[in-house]
């Protein structure tokens, strides 16, 4: 072509931007719709998370807007269309495809906002299109209509999405590092959502379903008998059920059990609620009126569930007959406990990605290694950890944790006949030997119907020297 068919020659006002604009909005309707109806499964359940991808969304929406509006910087767009001149100012210093590139950011927008990860996969196909047609297409037409100019242009300024020109080198390496970890995560997170849906059959409740406040909540009964001893786990316990199983079982032949889990842990419902001593005691004491089992109970809990014995105790003193501390948690204890919970929530995070799925035998519990789990109790245990780690329940318990405690110490020592079953500190406590062991003993010795064995073992008292812990328990309730 000659320079004076050239300058007779220009481009379509519009370009190529139906064609490449209307899958994108089309797909990205029948994406938001098919998620809110159900039919794509994956939608982020954390609200933190998902406030996040709203305020990303809606800054990708108004940073399309802004270009497309920037691309006609100083109202002369159709004009150098129309005069051959290659627009190179206003939204096209950023990025040569401006119009085009709010639709893909809009999209992406969009998505981000609906917090349904596996429509992500639409942000990439939009970029694919757009790439390989504009390439076939518009930017044959400009390198012919422009030359050099254009060529040089095009390694500055990035096809569709908006940067800092090209020559800034360490922002180029930056983005793409961010773009890689974004994928990464990407495939993490559907990884983890095709893994949850084959698990699912495994996920099956193992004891009944019954309604608290408008939610589910497990609980499992064992056994009979007329004393009920009521299991109760510690912090973030992902399976109270299988992980009390070794002990339970050697007693459920004299004792009715009812092992109780709390919402965010096992097969109960995770809500994104207060987690106050008040409301954990009432949730389980109407998840246990619900099964028609009646106080008194003797109470069996592990660690922080401790607190939630005592105050029970304290707070409806006729409805306990006794506790049987597992390594149980004492108020003293929270005074000097440092708790992190900013990595919390991004240990909270990464397992709700599936993180987790790629850390080799972070799954395997001390009830799994230690315990007498048959091997399809075990692959229940995995599949229940791989949904119940670090939910949005366990962080808000633990954000209350120190008021709790707080609470049950103002209230003072309950006096009823007590077992105290002390570990070697070990196991995660974070405390020494000698530290771990002083509190508790302190405490009990302040109750006149109190006792405590020591055991050589770590915090999962349970999962390791539950033959001694339930010769020790009928000797207990015999006294």
């Amino acid at each position: 072509m000659n320079e004076d068919d050239k300058k007779k020659e220009h481009l379509p006002l519009y370009g190529i931007g139906p064609i490449l604009c209307f899958p994108m909005v089309v797909l990205t309707a029948v994406g938001v719709f098919l998620s809110e109806k159900g039919y794509i499964l994956g939608k982020i359940s954390d609200n933190t998370v998902n406030t996040i991808l709203l305020i990303i969304g809606i800054l990708l929406i108004i940073e399309g807007i802004a270009l497309f509006l920037g691309a006609d910087a100083g109202g002369n767009l159709q004009n150098d269309i129309k005069d051959n001149k290659l627009k190179t100012n206003g939204a096209y210093k950023f990025v040569r495809n401006p119009c085009y590139t709010l639709f893909l950011l809009g999209s992406t927008g969009v998505i981000l906002i609906e917090h349904n990860p596996l429509l992500l996969i639409f942000p990439l196909l939009f970029w694919l299109e757009m790439t390989i047609v504009l390439k076939n297409t518009e930017e044959k037409w400009l390198k012919d209509l422009y030359g050099q100019e254009y060529v040089e242009y095009c390694k500055n300024v990035n096809r569709c999405i908006p940067w800092f020109p090209k020559r800034n080198r360490v922002m180029k390496i930056f983005f793409i590092v961010i773009v890689a970890v974004l994928i990464l995560l990407l495939i993490i997170y559907i990884n983890h959502q095709i893994h949850l849906k084959e698990e699912i059959e495994l996920r099956l409740p193992l004891g009944q379903m019954v309604e608290v406040d408008g939610h589910n909540m497990s609980i499992y009964l064992e056994g009979t008998g007329d004393t009920t001893l009521v299991f109760m786990s510690g912090g973030g316990t992902c399976s109270p059920i299988l992980d009390f199983k070794s002990l339970y079982s050697l007693l459920s032949d004299k004792y009715q059990i009812a092992v109780v889990e709390k919402f965010g842990y096992g097969f109960s419902d995770v809500v994104d609620t207060g987690r106050d001593i008040d409301s954990i005691l009432e949730d389980t004491r109407t998840a246990l009126a619900a099964t028609g089992l009646n106080a008194p109970y003797v109470l069996c809990p592990h660690s922080m569930s401790g607190l939630e014995a005592l105050y029970w105790a304290q707070k409806y003193p006729d409805e306990v007959s006794a506790i049987i501390g597992l390594d149980m948690a004492v108020p003293e204890y929270y005074d000097s406990m440092n708790i992190n919970i900013p990595i919390m929530h991004i240990a909270g995070w990464a397992a709700n990605i599936g993180v987790t799925r790629f850390i080799p035998g972070i799954s395997d519990s001390d009830a799994i290694k230690y315990g007498t789990l048959s091997d399809d109790e075990k692959e229940i245990y995995r599949a229940i950890f791989y949904s119940r780690t670090a939910t949005v329940t366990m962080l808000n318990e633990v954000e209350r944790v120190k008021e709790n405690a707080e609470k049950v110490n103002s209230m003072g020592v309950p006096q009823l006949p007590m077992l105290l079953f002390i570990s070697d500190g070990s196991g995660g406590t974070g405390f020494d030997k000698e530290t771990w062991r002083k509190i508790p003993i302190e405490y009990i010795s302040q109750i006149d119907e109190g006792e405590y064995i020591e055991l050589n073992c770590p915090h999962y008292v349970h999962d390791y020297e539950y033959e001694t812990i339930s010769k020790s328990i009928i000797a207990f309730l015999l006294e």
